[in-house]
């Protein structure tokens, strides 16, 4: 990992470690806004049919799907700014777009709305997938690690559970991330057609074939320290700014 930020930076300069940042920011806030406002009623709503069942407890499950509904929705809206952010990242030259103005215009004006969409099933798989295994174990964790006495709520709770979530979401999200990144960068022909991959399921096979399984988690190690910190800031503040909405409590 080390070695390819160094190469990176010896060949782009070190502004090209943040190529992609803005649409990166960009679909992370509507992405993200979408799951968490959308997790907590799907989760209840799964829940209540479990208590029809005269079960008290909220099962992994239900929160699983809940996790995993959210994020595919979530994911939907999401997918154009996720387009600009792998091309943009994937440019070497950094000059296929000015901006995210000019990429969304150019994608438009040379693809038409498919290009928007280049990507999107793989990354709905992906949203759910990802949501189900980190949200759900980000939840079943805390509870967990609550109703056990281990810890009580509070920070330690909350960043012992994101510590879980992130290594459950790093490993979920490895292999449909390489999948969708080959998608989302390779070139198009004058109809628009991709010309290494003709979609998701060509792509896994010859990434398959190219490198076996292994393949597939190529990358893995950069992913997951980006996933863990991400996990244990993003849900250490949902939970304190969340406890200070509901109760004005914020309590350590």
């Amino acid at each position: 990992m080390l070695h390819a930020a160094q190469t990176v930076v010896n060949y782009e300069g070190l502004g090209a470690l943040w190529n992609g940042a803005t649409p990166a920011l960009l679909r992370q806030v509507s992405y993200t806004s979408i799951c968490m406002v959308l997790y907590e009623p799907l989760r209840n709503a799964f829940a209540a049919k479990e208590a029809r069942n005269h079960n008290r407890e909220v099962p992994f499950r239900s929160k699983f799907l809940a996790g995993g509904c959210a994020g595919a929705i979530g994911i939907s809206f999401a997918n154009p700014m996720d387009v600009i952010k792998v091309r943009m990242q994937a440019d070497r030259s950094g000059k296929l777009y000015r901006g995210v103005s000019d990429a969304l215009a150019t994608i438009y004006k040379r693809e038409g709305l498919r290009g928007f969409l280049r990507g999107l099933s793989p990354n709905i798989q992906r949203g759910f997938i990802v949501n189900a295994a980190e949200l759900g174990s980000y939840d079943h964790s805390k509870d967990l690690l609550i109703s056990s006495g281990i810890l009580k709520e509070g920070v330690l709770a909350h960043t012992g559970a994101s510590c879980v979530a992130g290594l459950a979401g790093a490993s979920a999200s490895n292999p449909i991330d390489v999948v969708k990144t080959r998608l989302m960068s390779q070139p198009i022909d004058s109809s628009g057609l991709g010309l290494h991959y003709k979609g998701m399921t060509d792509c896994m096979q010859k990434t398959y074939r190219e490198g076996g399984f292994s393949a597939f988690y190529r990358g893995f190690i950069p992913n997951w320290m980006r996933k863990a910190p991400w996990c244990i800031v993003f849900f250490v503040s949902y939970e304190k700014y969340r406890a200070a909405l509901m109760h004005g409590d914020f309590k350590v």
